[in-house]
């Protein structure tokens, strides 16, 4: 089992790498757009939340802010690739054209 030190060390790496991933994106769409600065946006405050650098006081974390935080971050990230990936039928008529 993974100690809580070395869970919250992966985490952060994980979203540490994601906001670069979502850095990088040239994204065209203003909504696309929107929708990555929203997820950028949650990703950091939780980056910078107590919870991952270690100035924990456990009594004061509110884990259901957190668990917000991070189904927001989730629910955006599935509408961010469901706009990133084309849709099959407007490719199939794109192409017959």
């Amino acid at each position: 089992m993974l100690s809580y030190n070395k869970l919250l060390k992966i985490w952060t790496q994980e979203l540490q790498g994601f906001n670069t991933a979502l850095i990088s994106l040239e994204l065209k769409s203003q909504e696309i757009d929107g929708l990555r600065q929203q997820v950028l946006q949650s990703n950091q405050q939780l980056l910078n939340s107590s919870l991952l650098n270690g100035d924990l006081d456990i009594s004061k974390v509110d884990f259901k802010k957190i668990e917000q935080q991070m189904n927001n971050i989730q629910m955006d990230m599935l509408k961010l690739a469901s706009m990133m990936i084309p849709n099959s039928k407007n490719t199939a008529s794109s192409e017959q054209s």
